[in-house]
């Protein structure tokens, strides 16, 4: 037993403790998680690879909404949207309707400097 105070108080800031503790496992670069997408066009669209695209999925929409209320202010097909308490939000889908197959997707719009205002991360399969 143990950790769980602890924890508990990490949580406790809100979309910036969400951010902290996200940018542990996935690290930061210029405000932005992941690595600018193929097309290398628009430095919003991000990309993680890993070889299992769902489960590094969920493991970031875990970290990213700690601490977030459920919103149901916009109809989110195959995922929930999610609000914190300075205005930030974060939308998740298990499956988009991108061309690279309906990779699992996190919206966020943030109102922490830290973060770009805007980033879309795809997670996609890497071998």
């Amino acid at each position: 037993m143990g950790g769980g105070r602890n924890l508990g108080s990490k949580w406790s800031g809100g979309f910036k403790a969400a951010v902290e503790a996200t940018s542990e496992v996935f690290p930061l670069q210029d405000g932005f998680f992941g690595q600018i997408g193929r097309t290398g066009k628009v430095a919003e669209h991000r990309q993680i690879f890993s070889s299992d695209p769902l489960a590094t999925y969920n493991e970031f929409k875990n970290l990213i909404t700690r601490g977030a209320v459920s919103s149901d202010e916009t109809n989110v097909t195959n995922g929930a949207s999610f609000r914190f308490s300075d205005g930030s939000r974060v939308t998740t889908r298990w499956k988009s309707s991108s061309a690279s197959g309906g990779s699992p997707v996190v919206e966020i719009w943030s109102n922490d400097s830290v973060l770009a205002p805007y980033q879309k991360v795809h997670y996609e399969r890497i071998d």
